[in-house]
């Protein structure tokens, strides 16, 4: 009977899972909501992670013995106890299978470094910061970073609302509403009003997006908000006296503004840390099949 392992990142907004191969081949995927229990109830957030794995194996056709190695990258994970917590829910789910679970701000490592050792920088509903040292050792801030993807959506919305206010729309929010698909102002205002923290992430990547035409507006607000994440980061470089490791990025919002991510931080990291920068252009949940994929052969 052939062997595969599933990978799983579960954040504030959703959970996925995908089972691979052991060649690395992805053969099914499954999709819930969230798994963070500081965002949801622990109750709710246990349930989405097993519907996206039972939804994972179903898709890839196969049973759950056969599963030899499972990583859980997974949010809002800040001690040993809710690591432990969560083993004992997950493992009946692939019995026979390598089981890790740890928070998701290691997962880029995974991916990016061949000894899984490095600086680990996220941002998706929440932004984290994290380091696996040489010793294997495994530190994070639990979210306590003044940056966010939320963040630089909200940005952008308070321009929007305030043109749409003044009846003077320019041509970054014309544009920035029409990859919204808002094609009216009202409608747009209702949405911002019923749910800001929805709108702003969504506004997110559409102004990364607008950044790589080369809009200036959303530019600038791409570098204001690198700013924030470089500010966060140096403070923790200097915090845990990192010095000449890899600083790997994760999630879709930094892999969607790379060129400027590069021009903003890389000189400044090689200066103060003597460190260089790597950035995840995948989706989180294949660096958990990467994870899963090194706990076999011993090396993560």
């Amino acid at each position: 009977m052939a062997k595969y392992v599933i990978g799983v990142d579960g954040g504030a907004s959703k959970t996925e899972c995908c089972v691979a191969t052991l060649q690395g081949n992805i053969v099914g995927c499954g999709k819930a909501g969230s798994a963070n229990p500081l965002v949801t109830s622990w109750q709710d957030a246990t349930t989405q992670v097993r519907l996206a794995v039972i939804q994972g194996l179903e898709t890839a056709g196969i049973l759950p013995n056969q599963v030899i190695s499972a990583h859980y990258g997974l949010g809002g994970i800040n001690q040993e106890s809710v690591i432990n917590k969560w083993q004992q829910e997950l493992f009946y789910l692939t019995p026979d299978a390598k089981l890790r679970v740890e928070n998701d701000v290691f997962l880029p490592l995974y991916a990016l470094t061949k000894n899984c050792q490095g600086v680990a920088v996220v941002s998706g509903s929440g932004g984290n910061i994290g380091l696996i040292d040489t010793a294997g050792n495994r530190i994070h801030v639990n979210g306590r970073v003044s940056y966010s993807s939320s963040q630089l959506g909200k940005s952008a919305l308070n321009i929007v609302v305030r043109e749409i206010q003044h009846k003077n729309l320019s041509s970054f929010s014309m544009k920035l509403l029409d990859l919204a698909g808002c094609s009216k102002e009202k409608e747009f205002i209702d949405q911002a009003r019923v749910n800001a923290l929805e709108t702003q992430f969504k506004l997110a990547p559409l102004v990364s997006e607008l950044a790589k035409l080369q809009e200036k507006p959303a530019i600038s607000l791409v570098k204001q908000w690198l700013s924030v994440v470089k500010a966060d980061l140096i403070k923790f470089l200097q915090a845990y006296k990192v010095k000449e490791m890899p600083v790997c990025f994760g999630g879709k919002t930094f892999a969607s503004i790379e060129q400027l991510l590069r021009q903003q931080l890389e000189a400044a990291l090689a200066k103060k840390a003597a460190c260089w920068l790597e950035v995840e252009t995948h989706p989180p949940v294949h660096s958990a099949v990467a994870a899963a994929l090194s706990q076999i052969d011993g090396k993560g």
